[in-house]
């Protein structure tokens, strides 16, 4: 049965094709051939019909771009346009035949439905209108007959042209609102109205931003730097809205929806500049939505609310919350001062290495080499220093006290190459939130809070920036003897040398004790302690007791004469598994131990958990 349906469709196509065929055979008369302008020069197309709710009309601006002008004005959807180009440029390579042949044979525009044409189609060039009139479709084909301007062509095109022209104009506008393209936008302005609507309850306000050559900054109702990235992704969010629906109400009245005094207008700026309105919310609406119109524009459509929510908070939301901007590799020194006047400077040196400089009891101490690693923190934590809020942006003296900025907890001084020096200033205040911390820099007005965390790395302990290998032996010498001994059992733990370890000792406390041996030949600490006794060294505030002793011998060469050097140090327990203190007898100096001698050392003076090999692994 299916066959049979299909073989009757096909031989009624070719019925339909040799009927159209033999209106245009070669022997007859030749048919003219219509007049349709080029899709480059074409600049403006209307479409009007009983077919159509309503008329509708684009016109190519000087720009080339293309809008809709009626019955709404709004940028034309590219691609259905494109669309529609491309079909009528098709038109040429259709079949055609003249009227005068149908008239011939008895038949009239009537019978193709040309006589009361569904719809006309203009397409105007220069100074000069094509008018197609579109006519019935073909029976079978999926064809649909057309009048050429002239009248005196008939052409049988696809009726894809008529489904692109019959197209609801909803599908015709450009889905996005702004058209100024993102590399032109060169300001951004944010509005926003005292009363209901978009920002109930607020006060009027507007945030100003612009572009310059170093990024983008708020100009008003402050000037200070903007967080470029922020502003580019909310420019980014902005050229990417769609307008969810048109009010088509026939009397629409922009007072009606809340646009006449809009409670925000948000402003791109480049080669042209383009403000949208924001009117009151839609009732019971989810997602949010508002009411919304591009100035100057009688269109009134809805935008999602959620954008537009976060540009209430545009000053804060856009600004730049890095209070010290600067280049690391300009840095020559930092200096750190506290409100008693304790000081300690970093400087760098000619080959990049860095120094560290203290005072103790107002004596100034001998330069010693900083850790880079520590150093490097240090930098790192001051540029990404950021605003918590900005808490005033025009004190008073009276206001800077209350901060505590006449008593600043620290001032860091950033000497930089070729610049200015850039100075941070920490105060502090108690309030019922307890006490905060306040910064606030030579280059800006306002005052900031942060994170106290910073204060934790501004040490004026000099010791807090030395470099974590407190000794090093030669690259040749070579540890000939270690004793571990608990002091506080007056046993030896282990003792012998590290290169002949007696074949009893387990694979685990072999290994620790090469680890211990390679870690006294480059001994490198995790902090360094500022006070120790005979009975121990203090850490957080408490007495760690001296736990365990180990000694000895490292021949710094080989030969006859070879010298040997001593080596003693105390270590306490481990406390928590991360912390352990000890004391070098060679270097007078206190300090925690790094993690590697932590674990190496547990292996041998106790019973190592089950899962710790798996873990070291």
């Amino acid at each position: 049965m299916r066959f049979k349906l299909t073989l009757i469709l096909l031989l009624a196509n070719l019925v339909v094709f040799y009927l159209i065929w033999s209106l245009g055979r070669p022997d007859l008369e030749p048919p003219a051939q219509f007049e349709l302008p080029d899709s480059a020069t074409v600049d403006r197309i209307s479409v009007e019909g009983k077919s159509l709710p309503r008329p509708y009309r684009f016109e190519a601006g000087r720009d080339g771009r293309w809008a809709i002008t009626s019955p709404v004005q709004w940028p034309a959807n590219v691609h259905a346009l494109g669309n529609i180009l491309s079909q009528l440029q098709l038109l040429r390579r259709e079949i055609s035949f003249p009227v005068s042949q149908i008239e011939a044979r008895g038949l009239s525009l009537a019978d193709y439905g040309l006589a009361d044409p569904s719809l006309k189609l203009s397409v105007g060039s220069a100074d000069k209108d094509y008018v197609f009139e579109i006519g019935a479709r073909t029976q079978i084909g999926q064809r649909v007959y057309m009048l050429s301007p002239k009248g005196d062509l008939i052409i049988v095109a696809p009726d894809e042209l008529l489904e692109l022209l019959s197209t609801d104009i909803e599908q015709l506008r450009a889905p996005t609102i702004f058209t100024v393209p993102t590399f032109e936008v060169r300001g951004l302005s944010i509005r926003i109205a005292e009363g209901d609507g978009a920002q109930a309850g607020a006060s009027a306000q507007r945030v100003g931003l612009v572009k310059t050559k170093d990024g983008w900054r708020i100009e008003t109702p402050v000037q200070a730097d903007a967080d470029a990235r922020m502003v580019e992704s909310q420019i980014a969010a902005l050229e990417a809205l769609q307008a969810n629906r048109f009010i088509q109400t026939p009397d629409a009245s922009p007072a009606a929806y809340g646009l006449t005094n809009p409670a925000m207008r948000v402003s791109l700026e480049g080669n042209q500049r383009q403000t949208l309105l924001l009117g009151r919310s839609v009732p019971q609406q989810k997602p949010a939505q508002y009411y919304a119109q591009l100035e100057g524009n009688p269109a009134i459509f809805t935008v999602n609310a959620a954008l537009f929510d976060a540009l209430k908070n545009a000053q804060e939301l856009l600004r730049e919350r890095h209070i010290l901007p600067f280049d690391p590799a300009a840095l020559s020194a930092i200096d750190i001062v506290d409100e008693h006047g304790a000081r300690v400077r970093l400087q760098v040196l000619e080959n990049g290495s860095w120094q560290v400089m203290g005072e103790a009891n107002g004596t100034r101490l001998e330069p010693i080499r900083a850790d880079d690693n520590e150093v490097a923190r240090l930098v790192g934590a001051l540029r990404t220093l950021k605003a918590g809020a900005f808490t005033n942006d025009a004190p008073t003296q009276e206001n800077l006290s209350a901060y505590g900025f006449d008593k600043p907890l620290r001032t860091v001084t950033l000497s930089l190459q070729n610049s200015e020096p850039l100075v941070l200033t920490l105060g502090s205040m108690q309030t019922e939130e307890g006490k905060l911390l306040y910064a606030r820099t030579n280059r800006a007005q306002g005052v900031y809070q942060v994170h106290p965390a910073i204060l934790m790395l501004l040490s004026l302990q000099s010791a807090q920036y030395r470099w974590r290998v407190l000794e090093q032996l030669p690259a040749p010498a070579m540890l000939t003897r270690l004793s571990l001994k608990d002091l506080s059992a007056g046993k030896v733990i282990f003792e012998g040398n590290p290169a002949e370890l007696p074949k009893e000792l387990d694979e685990a406390k072999k290994a620790a004790v090469q680890q211990i041996a390679a870690a006294l030949k480059n001994f490198e600490v995790a902090q360094y302690l500022e006070k120790s006794s005979d009975e121990g060294c203090y850490h957080d505030g408490r007495l760690l007791p001296w736990r365990y002793e180990l000694t000895g011998s490292a021949a710094l060469s080989s030969g006859a004469d070879a010298k040997t050097q001593a080596l003693a140090y105390r270590f306490t327990a481990r406390q928590g598994g991360t912390v352990q203190g000890g004391f070098s007898a060679q270097s007078n100096t206190a300090f925690l131990l790094a993690q590697p001698l932590i674990d190496a050392l547990f292996t041998l003076t106790d019973e190592a958990p089950a899962a710790a090999p798996a873990a070291q692994k």
